[in-house]
């Protein structure tokens, strides 16, 4: 294979059943001067690496994939920047294992990023979202430059490292991702890119992100020392912003606290992390609805709560009057 131009990065970890689905929404790509670098994040002892190796079996003679293997769970983050280094072409992209492509992502992004000058060092496009093979959302119109405020205010416009293509020289710049954080990885590479950068922007829907598989509750406690991080790393990239907005970076981050403790059901907490965030800035209507939703999950799954309801509502309604009613 000649020097590839694009590199895909695809970190993979417990998800046997999805990451062939990736594999060939790459290999189906219009443009073809690329290779995949599939890194295998699973313990070399475990069933899901054992697996992985008999899928990727079929891929042994395919000299546009490239199989790497970590001997220990590292992180996706990790496995990430496994990939980076070792990569040899200009362009980078990343694929989450249940993510994938469609099939001009790549075209489309390079085609764009190889128009514009040095300033801008990065592409990302729309997306649309899947549970169970339906469409839950589709997210376009998502703006482009500078977009460290948006990730600040976690008004994420990029649905996940999926829809990225990024400047290998960059990557190698900022010393790829930083593999002490659990969470917010994807966040914490792209603040310290936009100190420098500007990220273009594809307004068509490339990408289908797969939610089937992304249910785990984080231990509320791991994510405070992550947030906490988070805000320390960035507290002067926060300072650069005006005090109203300031304010609202902080709350709305002790409010995602606030609502990890309400999922856990640990309420004191919650209301420790809620009286935190207040003290920034005012809870809005919007605030208030996202943290009695979150809490109504948490007394009783919401489908289980649905269901009794209507069950309890259907007692006092003749269905069959009704309807003649409505037909007359």
């Amino acid at each position: 294979m000649s020097q590839p131009i694009i590199s895909v990065i695809i970190p993979t970890y417990k998800r046997n059943t999805t990451i062939e689905r990736a594999i060939n929404s790459v290999l189906n790509q219009t443009i073809h001067n690329f290779e995949i670098i599939v890194v295998d994040d699973n313990n070399e002892r475990s069933n899901y690496r054992k697996l992985n190796e008999k899928l990727m079996k079929k891929h042994k003679f395919d000299d546009k994939v490239i199989y790497l293997k970590h001997k220990k769970n590292m992180n996706a983050a990790a496995a990430r920047n496994t990939g980076i280094l070792y990569s040899s072409s200009k362009y980078i992209a990343f694929l989450d294992d249940d993510d994938e492509y469609l099939a001009n992502k790549l075209e489309q992004q390079v085609k764009l990023l190889e128009k514009l000058d040095d300033t801008w060092g990065a592409v990302y496009c729309g997306y649309s979202i899947y549970r169970k093979n339906k469409l839950l959302q589709r997210n376009l119109n998502l703006g482009h430059g500078n977009l460290k405020k948006k990730l600040l205010l976690m008004e994420n416009p990029f649905g996940g490292g999926s829809t990225l293509l990024m400047k290998r020289s960059i990557l190698k710049e900022l010393d790829g991702f930083d593999i002490t954080f659990s969470r917010h990885q994807d966040w914490e590479l792209l603040i310290r890119f936009f100190r420098k950068y500007r990220i273009a922007y594809v307004n068509r829907i490339l990408v289908k992100v797969h939610l089937d598989d992304r249910k785990n509750i984080t231990d509320p406690e791991n994510i405070v020392l992550t947030k906490e991080k988070y805000l320390r790393k960035f507290k002067k990239d926060i300072e650069e912003m005006p005090i109203s907005l300031q304010k609202e970076i902080y709350k709305r981050h002790y409010l995602e606290i606030t609502r990890s403790f309400i999922k856990n059901k640990k309420y004191n907490r919650a209301f420790e992390y809620y009286k935190k965030s207040k003290k920034f800035s005012k809870i809005l209507l919007i605030d208030y609805i996202k943290l009695i939703s979150t809490l109504i999950d948490s007394i009783i799954p919401i489908k289980e709560f649905l269901i009794i309801n209507i069950i309890r509502i259907s007692r006092y309604f003749n269905y069959d009057k009704l309807l003649k009613a409505f037909n007359r």
